[in-house]
């Protein structure tokens, strides 16, 4: 029985590392938010009707992101990654989304949705 004992407490004294042994050569977590990237911009339809909308969403990464929309013509409900676009004539509109982050990095994207009047 004291053999077993001796056994089982050398492996433990073994396999137990100092926990400063890494003192010199830190563990930094990665943190995937700190590269900027604005990837795309996806709108569900690209042909809508008069009064009817179309959800716009941003795909980025990086920390601290600002998200600017705008429609040239037309009017866009929300802010951050995912918006509505409408409007009340026949155009093709084309969206804009800047994103920026808190690096100074800053991206800007365009797309165009087409409006059609209602029959």
């Amino acid at each position: 029985m004291r053999y077993v004992f001796a056994i089982i407490l050398g492996l433990m004294l073994f396999s137990c590392s100092d926990k400063d042994s890494n003192k010199n050569n830190p563990i930094v977590p990665t943190d995937s938010n700190t590269t900027f990237s604005f990837d795309s911009l996806v709108i569900d339809k690209k042909v809508i009707f008069t009064d009817e909308t179309a959800e716009i969403t941003a795909y980025a990464r990086g920390s601290n992101l600002k998200y600017k929309w705008k429609a040239n013509p037309g009017i866009v409900f929300g802010e951050g990654t995912k918006v509505t676009y409408t409007l009340c004539h026949e155009v093709v509109s084309e969206i804009i989304c800047t994103v920026s982050d808190d690096k100074g990095n800053s991206k800007t994207l365009k797309d165009t949705v087409t409006v059609k009047q209602k029959l």
